[in-house]
């Protein structure tokens, strides 16, 4: 599946796992685990626009920045 990035691009991922690892790759964050990252991720949205994301597991987190609009899926038409 492709995803759109509200900061920019798109990033083609198989599952939710392998789209929290290339968004952690890419990110402007250093971190040292992805779980460090989906924390400051998480501390940027609630700071940035309030939105709450949680941080349990990848599954939770992908789902709620996907909710959030902060990632988009894009489907084919």
């Amino acid at each position: 599946m492709k995803y759109k990035l509200l900061g920019g691009g798109i990033v083609s991922a198989s599952n939710y796992q392998e789209l929290a690892e290339l968004l952690w790759e890419s990110s402007h964050i250093p971190t040292h685990t992805l779980e460090e990252f989906m924390d400051r991720t998480a501390t940027n949205c609630k700071i940035q626009t309030g939105a709450i994301i949680s941080t349990y597991n990848v599954e939770e987190f992908i789902t709620d920045l996907i909710f959030e609009g902060f990632v988009i899926e894009v489907t084919k038409t």
